[in-house]
Protein backbone atom coordinates (compact mmCIF):
# COMPACT_ATOMS: atom_id res chain seq x y z
CA UNK A 1 0.00 0.00 0.00
CA UNK A 2 1.54 3.03 -0.53
CA UNK A 3 2.09 6.54 0.81
CA UNK A 4 -0.44 9.21 1.79
CA UNK A 5 0.87 12.57 0.67
CA UNK A 6 2.48 14.28 1.63
CA UNK A 7 4.63 11.48 2.40
CA UNK A 8 6.00 9.26 -0.59
CA UNK A 9 7.18 5.92 -0.03
CA UNK A 10 10.67 5.23 -0.57
CA UNK A 11 11.95 2.12 0.19
CA UNK A 12 13.60 1.98 2.91
CA UNK A 13 14.18 5.89 3.97
CA UNK A 14 12.00 6.66 6.98
CA UNK A 15 9.75 9.74 7.29
CA UNK A 16 10.11 10.63 3.38
CA UNK A 17 7.73 13.33 2.68
CA UNK A 18 7.60 16.44 0.05
CA UNK A 19 6.66 20.25 2.05
CA UNK A 20 5.24 21.18 -0.64
CA UNK A 21 1.02 21.83 -1.28
CA UNK A 22 1.07 23.48 2.08
CA UNK A 23 -1.67 26.23 1.69
CA UNK A 24 -0.10 29.87 2.01
CA UNK A 25 -2.22 31.93 4.19
CA UNK A 26 -1.76 34.82 2.97
CA UNK A 27 -2.53 34.11 -1.26
CA UNK A 28 -5.81 32.09 -0.80
CA UNK A 29 -5.67 29.44 -3.55
CA UNK A 30 -1.98 29.18 -3.66
CA UNK A 31 0.18 26.71 -2.15
CA UNK A 32 3.67 26.22 -1.78
CA UNK A 33 6.08 24.30 -4.67
CA UNK A 34 5.45 21.05 -4.72
CA UNK A 35 8.87 18.66 -5.87
CA UNK A 36 11.29 21.05 -4.62
CA UNK A 37 11.73 20.56 -1.10
CA UNK A 38 11.82 16.55 0.09
CA UNK A 39 12.93 16.05 3.81
CA UNK A 40 13.70 12.52 5.15
CA UNK A 41 15.45 10.12 7.25
CA UNK A 42 19.06 8.90 6.42
CA UNK A 43 18.83 8.07 3.10
CA UNK A 44 21.35 6.11 2.26
CA UNK A 45 19.95 3.12 3.40
CA UNK A 46 17.61 3.50 1.00
CA UNK A 47 16.87 -0.41 -0.96
CA UNK A 48 17.67 -0.67 -4.63
CA UNK A 49 13.95 0.18 -4.89
CA UNK A 50 14.47 3.04 -3.24
CA UNK A 51 17.14 4.31 -5.14
CA UNK A 52 15.15 3.81 -8.33
CA UNK A 53 12.55 5.99 -6.90
CA UNK A 54 14.78 9.05 -5.28
CA UNK A 55 16.44 9.03 -8.77
CA UNK A 56 12.77 9.72 -10.46
CA UNK A 57 12.47 12.85 -8.28
CA UNK A 58 15.60 14.48 -9.79
CA UNK A 59 17.27 15.53 -6.25
CA UNK A 60 20.38 17.64 -7.05
CA UNK A 61 21.40 18.34 -3.67
CA UNK A 62 21.17 16.36 -0.26
CA UNK A 63 21.47 18.62 2.65
CA UNK A 64 22.60 16.61 5.56
CA UNK A 65 22.53 17.91 8.60
CA UNK A 66 23.68 15.09 11.17
CA UNK A 67 26.74 16.19 13.54
CA UNK A 68 30.09 14.38 12.69
CA UNK A 69 30.08 12.47 15.83
CA UNK A 70 26.89 10.50 14.02
CA UNK A 71 28.63 9.72 10.69
CA UNK A 72 32.06 8.85 12.38
CA UNK A 73 29.63 6.18 14.60
CA UNK A 74 27.39 5.02 12.13
CA UNK A 75 29.36 1.78 10.46
CA UNK A 76 26.86 1.33 7.52
CA UNK A 77 27.54 4.44 6.58
CA UNK A 78 28.11 5.11 2.61
CA UNK A 79 28.50 8.23 1.26
CA UNK A 80 28.41 6.65 -2.02
CA UNK A 81 24.91 5.44 -1.82
CA UNK A 82 23.64 8.98 -1.80
CA UNK A 83 25.18 9.65 -4.72
CA UNK A 84 21.23 8.50 -7.78
CA UNK A 85 22.49 8.50 -10.98
CA UNK A 86 25.53 10.46 -10.90
CA UNK A 87 23.43 14.03 -10.54
CA UNK A 88 22.82 13.97 -6.84
CA UNK A 89 25.47 16.43 -4.75
CA UNK A 90 26.05 15.23 -0.77
CA UNK A 91 26.43 18.55 1.15
CA UNK A 92 27.62 18.39 4.76
CA UNK A 93 25.92 21.11 7.59
CA UNK A 94 25.40 19.80 10.85
CA UNK A 95 23.25 21.51 13.01
CA UNK A 96 25.01 21.07 16.01
CA UNK A 97 29.30 21.84 16.63
CA UNK A 98 30.94 18.93 17.77
CA UNK A 99 31.36 20.29 21.03
CA UNK A 100 27.46 20.65 21.18
CA UNK A 101 27.24 16.90 20.24
CA UNK A 102 29.51 15.01 23.05
CA UNK A 103 27.71 12.69 24.75
CA UNK A 104 27.24 14.21 28.34
CA UNK A 105 26.13 17.46 26.11
CA UNK A 106 23.20 14.85 24.32
CA UNK A 107 22.13 13.93 27.50
CA UNK A 108 22.14 16.85 29.18
CA UNK A 109 19.76 18.42 26.21
CA UNK A 110 17.19 15.96 26.72
CA UNK A 111 17.47 16.03 30.57
CA UNK A 112 16.63 19.61 30.36
CA UNK A 113 14.20 19.72 27.98
CA UNK A 114 12.21 16.77 29.17
CA UNK A 115 8.29 15.65 27.47
CA UNK A 116 6.52 18.97 28.17
CA UNK A 117 5.34 21.30 25.12
CA UNK A 118 7.53 23.91 26.54
CA UNK A 119 10.65 21.57 26.74
CA UNK A 120 9.71 20.79 23.20
CA UNK A 121 9.78 24.07 22.17
CA UNK A 122 12.63 25.11 23.91
CA UNK A 123 14.68 22.23 22.02
CA UNK A 124 13.19 23.48 18.76
CA UNK A 125 14.74 26.67 19.40
CA UNK A 126 17.93 25.64 20.39
CA UNK A 127 18.45 23.72 17.28
CA UNK A 128 17.38 26.71 15.30
CA UNK A 129 19.85 28.93 17.69
CA UNK A 130 22.75 26.27 16.95
CA UNK A 131 22.00 26.24 13.39
CA UNK A 132 22.15 29.82 13.15
CA UNK A 133 25.70 30.78 15.56
CA UNK A 134 28.18 32.57 14.43
CA UNK A 135 30.63 30.06 15.11
CA UNK A 136 29.03 27.07 13.31
CA UNK A 137 30.84 27.31 10.02
CA UNK A 138 28.59 24.98 8.51
CA UNK A 139 25.72 27.34 8.22
CA UNK A 140 23.11 25.08 7.40
CA UNK A 141 19.87 27.11 7.33
CA UNK A 142 21.59 29.77 5.61
CA UNK A 143 23.04 27.27 2.51
CA UNK A 144 19.42 25.56 2.26
CA UNK A 145 17.82 29.09 2.04
CA UNK A 146 20.73 30.16 -0.28
CA UNK A 147 20.09 27.01 -2.68
CA UNK A 148 16.25 28.04 -2.54
CA UNK A 149 16.71 31.95 -3.07
CA UNK A 150 19.45 30.53 -6.72
CA UNK A 151 18.53 32.48 -9.50
CA UNK A 152 17.06 29.49 -11.00
CA UNK A 153 13.07 29.70 -11.21
CA UNK A 154 12.18 27.25 -9.89
CA UNK A 155 15.18 26.08 -8.02
CA UNK A 156 16.23 22.34 -8.38
CA UNK A 157 15.06 19.83 -6.30
CA UNK A 158 16.70 19.31 -2.52
CA UNK A 159 16.08 16.73 0.40
CA UNK A 160 16.56 17.86 3.70
CA UNK A 161 17.81 15.10 6.32
CA UNK A 162 19.16 14.38 9.74
CA UNK A 163 19.52 10.74 11.34
CA UNK A 164 15.18 10.37 11.55
CA UNK A 165 14.16 13.10 9.93
CA UNK A 166 12.13 14.70 12.52
CA UNK A 167 13.78 17.30 15.10
CA UNK A 168 16.12 18.99 13.10
CA UNK A 169 14.76 18.19 9.73
CA UNK A 170 11.41 19.30 11.03
CA UNK A 171 12.72 22.80 12.30
CA UNK A 172 14.49 23.65 8.66
CA UNK A 173 11.22 22.58 7.22
CA UNK A 174 9.16 24.93 9.15
CA UNK A 175 11.40 27.90 8.95
CA UNK A 176 11.40 27.08 5.23
CA UNK A 177 7.28 26.87 5.14
CA UNK A 178 7.18 30.23 7.55
CA UNK A 179 9.10 32.05 5.07
CA UNK A 180 6.58 30.90 2.47
CA UNK A 181 3.82 32.41 4.35
CA UNK A 182 1.94 28.80 5.39
CA UNK A 183 1.68 29.95 9.00
CA UNK A 184 -2.17 28.10 8.91
CA UNK A 185 -0.43 24.45 9.08
CA UNK A 186 2.14 25.69 12.22
CA UNK A 187 -0.25 27.22 14.34
CA UNK A 188 -2.56 23.98 13.62
CA UNK A 189 0.45 22.00 14.93
CA UNK A 190 0.96 23.68 18.00
CA UNK A 191 -2.32 23.43 19.25
CA UNK A 192 -2.60 19.53 18.02
CA UNK A 193 0.97 19.48 20.39
CA UNK A 194 -0.72 21.35 23.09
CA UNK A 195 -3.30 18.79 23.43
CA UNK A 196 -1.41 16.12 23.73
CA UNK A 197 -1.11 13.97 26.77
CA UNK A 198 2.64 13.72 27.68
CA UNK A 199 2.84 9.99 26.98
CA UNK A 200 1.51 10.54 23.38
CA UNK A 201 4.36 13.91 23.19
CA UNK A 202 7.00 11.18 24.35
CA UNK A 203 5.89 8.22 21.94
CA UNK A 204 5.80 10.66 18.85
CA UNK A 205 9.03 12.43 19.68
CA UNK A 206 11.04 9.00 20.49
CA UNK A 207 11.42 7.64 16.65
Amino acid sequence: MGASAPYISIPGVANFRDIGGTPIASHPGKQVRRNIVFRSARPDISTSRGKKKLQMLAITHTYDLRSTQELSSSKSYDRSKLIWAGTTTRVSVPVFRPEEYAPDAVVARFAKHGASCEGFAEAFSEILFSASHVQNKARPFATILEHLSSGSNPPSPMLIHCSLGKDRTGVISALILSLCGATRLLKGLSRMLKSWSERERRICFAF
